[in-house]
Parts: structure tokens; sequence; C-alpha cells
């Protein structure tokens, strides 16, 4: 069972809050389809047919209607995610407690207690980002393309093409970068909850340190350690800047692919307007 279907079983609640969350992000994305068919609509018959505002008015009224919708949805999307983030994080801290409660304290004493209090507090709280964002972009990312790709393929079959070329070109080169990130990044967070127990026990024993005059040293420790964290904080930086750079990359080659396509078989009017 994945991660993200496992945290969404901590509570019946969240599964029903996510997929409201889905819905509506799908909702928006498929009225901002709408709205760029009627814009479009609206320019064709402006320019190239010569009709009147007045003509056109209808139109106009109902892509702004269509706007305050997609307001909503989108307002929407980001309610429904955060009760469900709220929800996952509150039934986690939970069962951390209890099973804490029920192990004891020969248990707790055994473990670093800076290590656990980061876990029970930062590392519940760093799932907020994660099921905030990254679940329902995650759902909408395989959604949402297929709808476009859906509505491209009823508007313009020969663009569908064009994106059967392009898109999986990209999202090879995006798996392969996303691998090594998640890699770092995983290496990263568990670097920082061993650093948050380090830190806690040397403020724990430093009376101890002090009477044996051994506190410069583990002065010294720490900035290696602040050096190292700081390079592996870097390290992740340049991953993400790197994937960003050839995600930009990777999309506009595919667009310049079907801003060619499309532009010379609208010069051939081989396609209307309002459809290209």
């Amino acid at each position: 069972m994945s991660t993200e279907i496992r945290l969404l079983n901590e509570d019946p609640l969240a599964k029903g809050l996510f997929a409201l969350a889905t819905l509506a992000g799908f909702f928006a994305a498929a009225v901002y389809i709408l709205l760029a068919y009627l814009l479009s609509d609206v320019v064709n018959r402006i320019f190239l047919e010569g009709q009147t505002l007045d003509d056109v008015l209808p139109g106009l009224y109902l892509m702004l209607l269509l706007l305050l919708i997609r307001g909503l949805a989108i307002w929407g999307r980001e309610l429904f995610a955060q009760r469900c983030a709220t929800t996952v994080k509150s039934s986690l801290r939970g069962q951390l407690s209890n099973q804490l409660f029920i192990l004891g304290p020969l248990y707790t004493r055994a473990e670093r207690s800076g290590e656990l209090a980061n876990t029970l507090v930062e590392g519940v709280e760093s799932l907020d980002q994660f099921i905030t964002q990254y679940l329902p972009a995650k759902a909408l990312a395989v959604i949402v393309p297929a709808l476009v790709f859906l509505v491209i393929l009823i508007l313009d079959p020969w663009t569908t093409l064009v994106l059967l070329v392009a898109g999986p070109m990209m999202l090879l080169i995006l798996a392969l970068i996303g691998g090594r990130a998640r890699a770092i990044t995983e290496r990263r967070f568990l670097e920082l909850s061993w650093m948050s127990a380090f830190f806690l026990d040397i403020l724990q024993g430093l009376p101890t340190l002090k009477m044996f005059d051994r506190d410069r040293e583990q002065a010294q420790n720490i900035q290696q350690i602040r050096d190292h964290y700081g390079n592996t904080t870097m390290e992740v930086l340049h991953t993400a800047f790197q994937s960003s750079l050839v995600m930009e990359w990777a999309t506009t080659a595919a667009t310049a692919m079907v801003a060619l396509e499309v532009s010379l078989r609208l010069m051939n009017d081989a396609l209307p307007f309002n459809i290209a």
C-alpha cells in the first residue's frame, strides 16, 4: 500500500475531503478550458466575422460568470485540502502520543528525546504541504492532462499527434530528475531529524560538558554539522532549480512545436481561427 493511501486511511473523513478537493480542482480546470474556448470564439466573431460588441455581450457575461465559478472552485479545493491535512495530522499525532504512552517511560528513556519530539511536532507538521499541495496536484496531474488531451482530440486530431510525441519525452526527463531530487530530499529529512536530536542532547548535557571543559569541542562539532546541513540544503535547491529549468525547456519546446504546426495550418486555411 502506498504512503498516500495509508495517510488518507488514517481517518475516514480524510478520504472524502481529499476526493472533494480533487473534484473541485478538476472542475476548475474544466471551467478554464471552457473559458479559453469562449474567449477564442469572441475574438473570432469580432475580428473575423465583423460582429459588434452587442453581439458578443452574452458571451462576455458568461465568461465573467465562469470566472467567478472558477474562483469558488479553487477556493473550495484549497479549503477541502487544508481540512484533509488537519484531519490527518490530528489523527497521526493522537496515534503517536498513544503509542508513546503505551510503551511507557522505559522506552522513551532509551530513545533520544529530541528525535521523538521532532517526529511528533515537525515530522507530522511537514505533512501539511504534502497533503494540501502535493497529493491534489498529483491527482490532477493525471486527470487534467487527460481532459485536455480529450478536448484537443475532439477539436483537432492533428495536434494530438504532436502532443503524443512531445508529452512522453518531457515526462521521461522529469522522472529522471525527480528521482534524484527525491533521494536527496529524503536524506536531508533524516539529517534534520538526527540534527534536532543531537542539538537537544547537547543542550541537556551542557552543564556536564562545561564541568569537564568539553563545551568548545562540541561547539566545533555543531559548526561542522551546520556546514554539512547547509551543503545538503543547497544540493536540494540545485536539483529543484535544475528540474524547473528542464521543465521550462521541455514545455517551451512542446509549445513551439504545437504553435508552428497550428500556425502553418492556419495560414493555409486548413484550421479555423477559433479552434487554433
